[in-house]
């Protein structure tokens, strides 16, 4: 309800004498004799019309406020009946003085005056929503006033009613298209992946391979010195080799230099499909402090300009959950530190962030010296589309996805901070979550044994990764390739014996599924030998094949150990497909 503008003074300009002059309300039935018959039968006309109207009807002295008359309506809005004295002056019924006073100038200027949706008062105090027009009637000392009040209460609720249900439908609304867009971010960062991921694997593949061999290279040489050391002529040539290339220490800081390029590419698009993922994703057993330095890594140019990024992950205990939105959870926490302080004071500001182990949850902090916020904003923080910022900053869901994230894992999310100083968000994630995970890497493959060689097929639709595969692989294993889903299931058909069938899930005409259709009609004791390599996933056919599928599956770059825990996880477990396993 509408509070008063301020007090209302018990001497005012009109109505002062209300209370000690109390005037006996009388009911438009009250019919004083007319003038003449002529002046009767209209006069009762309108008295008629008066009595019969479903607005409240009420004449007033226009110099003591002093209420005269009333019609039957007014009386039941005001609960009055004929011997009912009104204490309540014409500047009595309104809630605000302020608009009381406003309304009386304006009748005393134009002789009328029409307000809506005011709030007035009944005799009790209680207050009302209606409609108002005040006109002036006569002149001089007699000079009296008409007023014609509407009760518009119900229909003032109903409007807000509406009004809410609206805001709530257009939140609704809005939450759906940010979910949608959420989707198109997650299936073209999938699509992003895939594409890059490709070329990464065979460079990754291809400097690993070198590296090794200079490795080798440097090894030989090594030997070569130390066998021949009392020989100055092989002294001498080995010299002379070595001379007309760049130090075997340097080559191998650069292969290292640039194999860490690659993976930080590949670290990349795999951060940004855990923050954007669009597949089913399964709960793991996570180390949360592995979590907080993902984070870190896409929050880094954020931070960096801004403040000092502290860190005490002091967390030994793991906890199930999922890693793509925990790691949301963190990141919006970060990127919220980081809004919160102004660009340029990297040095006179920091972000804490924290990890430890507590009785039953494991807690996380996070903490900034940005600018602090009020009660009110923290008692909102965590409501969907409540944003202190603008819309080309933020749209006001990230803490509330943050809570909705944390809720489902069973834990909890706090804030505390005040203005201009220092805040603090704390999750806290209790180690029973009430998630189970669906695989644990450890239980699925024995020590890898590299000496024992395999029959390995490689189906993929990338001629280059394949020849990269291959050259990589094939000093460990008997390496096939095959081009596409097509030539693959022939290659499968023609050699039963394969021990690992490696196929990609993404490829034209015939993908991985199609394969994986195909070995169940026509060779389904292969099954259990079939995994699955993938940069990215982004079609709907194949999210619900792996949400469903018993198969393993391997994040590209393949590398050597991937493919010995594969095998060894198939020899432990060679009567049944393994659960997934995300490498």
């Amino acid at each position: 309800m509408m509070s008063r503008n301020r007090p209302r003074q018990p001497n005012s300009s009109l109505g002062a004498g209300t209370a000690n002059s109390e005037m006996r309300l009388r009911t438009s039935r009250v019919v004083k004799p007319s003038a003449s018959p002529e002046l009767a039968a209209p006069e009762g006309r309108y008295r008629t019309i008066v009595e019969h109207s479903s607005d409240a009807i009420v004449i007033f002295e226009h110099d003591s406020g002093a209420f005269v008359e009333v019609n039957r309506a007014g009386g039941e809005l005001f609960g009055c009946s004929e011997n009912f004295q009104l204490k309540q002056s014409f500047k009595g019924l309104f809630a605000s003085e302020d608009v009381a006073d406003a309304v009386m100038t304006e009748l005393a200027d134009s002789g009328h005056a029409t307000r809506s949706r005011i709030q007035l008062l009944r005799p009790d105090g209680l207050q009302f929503f209606a409609d108002v027009t005040v006109a002036s009637i006569g002149a001089g000392a007699g000079r009296q006033c008409v007023v014609v009040i509407r009760d518009v209460s119900q229909q003032v609720h109903r409007e807000r009613d509406l009004a809410l249900a609206n805001e709530t439908l257009r939140e609704a609304q809005a939450q759906l298209v940010h979910s949608s867009k959420l989707a198109a971010i997650g299936e073209l960062a999938a699509g992003v992946a895939h594409e890059v991921n490709n070329p990464a694997a065979f460079v990754s593949v291809y400097l690993s391979e070198v590296r090794r061999e200079v490795a080798r290279v440097e090894g030989r040489m090594l030997r070569l010195k130390a066998k021949y050391a009392g020989n100055l002529e092989v002294q001498a040539a080995l010299g002379e080799l070595e001379g007309g290339v760049r130090p075997f220490s340097e080559l191998h800081e650069m292969l290292v230099d640039s194999i860490d390029g690659v993976q930080r590419i590949a670290a990349t698009v795999k951060e940004l499909r855990a923050f954007s993922r669009v597949e089913r994703e399964d709960a793991e057993l996570l180390d949360i402090n592995e979590i907080v330095r993902t984070a870190f890594k896409v929050c880094h140019t954020q931070i960096r300009y801004r403040a000092r990024l502290e860190e005490s992950l002091l967390a030994t205990r793991n906890v199930v959950g999922s890693r793509g939105r925990l790691i949301q959870v963190i990141t919006n926490l970060l990127t919220n530190a980081a809004q919160a302080i102004e660009d340029g004071g990297a040095e006179q500001h920091r972000i804490r962030v924290s990890t430890e182990d507590a009785d039953d949850y494991l807690r996380i902090c996070v903490e900034d010296t940005g600018s602090g916020m009020d009660a009110e904003t923290r008692a909102r923080i965590f409501q969907p589309f409540f944003t202190t910022k603008s819309r080309e900053v933020g749209t006001g869901l990230g803490l509330a996805l943050c809570a909705n994230i944390v809720r489902d894992h069973l834990g909890e999310i706090s804030v505390q901070s005040k203005p201009g100083g220092p805040t603090r968000f704390e999750v806290r994630i209790p180690f029973n979550t009430g998630l189970i995970p669906r695989y644990s890497k450890a239980s699925l493959s024995p020590s890898p044994q590299p000496h024992l060689r395999k029959k390995v097929l490689i189906i993929d639709d990338e001629v280059q990764l394949l020849r990269a595969y291959q050259r990589s692989l094939s000093r460990y294993h008997d390496v096939e390739t095959a081009v596409g889903g097509e030539a693959g299931l022939a290659r499968i058909l023609q050699t039963p014996d394969l021990d690992l069938i490696v196929c990609d899930l993404m490829m034209p005409n015939v993908d991985g599924v199609a394969v994986h259709a195909a070995l169940s009609k026509q060779a389904p004791h292969l099954l259990k030998r079939l995994v699955f390599s993938t940069g990215g996933v982004f079609t709907k056919r194949c999210q619900d094949f792996l949400s469903s599928a018993g198969n393993v599956h391997l994040q590209k770059p393949l590398v050597i150990e991937a493919i010995e825990e594969a095998l060894a996880g198939l020899s432990a477990n060679p009567e049944t497909p393994d659960p997934i396993l995300q490498g």
